[in-house]
C-alpha cells in the first residue's frame, strides 16, 4: 500500500497552490481594472475632443 504522502499533499503544497490561485485571481482583477481605466480614458478623451469641436452654446 502507498504511504499517506502518496494521497495527501503536504501543507506546504496546499499553501503554494492556494497562493498561486490567489495571485492569478488578483492578476485578472488588476487587468480588468486596467482595461476599465483605459476605456474610461478613451471616453473622456472623446468627450473632450467633442467639446472642442462643438463648443457649448
Amino acid at each position: 500500500a502507498r504511504g499517506a504522502k502518496g494521497f495527501q499533499k503536504t501543507a506546504f503544497e496546499i499553501l503554494a497552490e492556494m497562493e498561486a490561485k490567489t495571485a492569478a485571481a488578483e492578476e485578472k482583477a488588476a487587468l480588468a481594472e486596467y482595461k476599465a481605466a483605459m476605456e474610461l480614458d478613451k471616453a473622456n478623451a472623446a468627450t473632450a475632443s467633442a467639446g472642442k469641436l462643438a463648443p457649448a452654446t
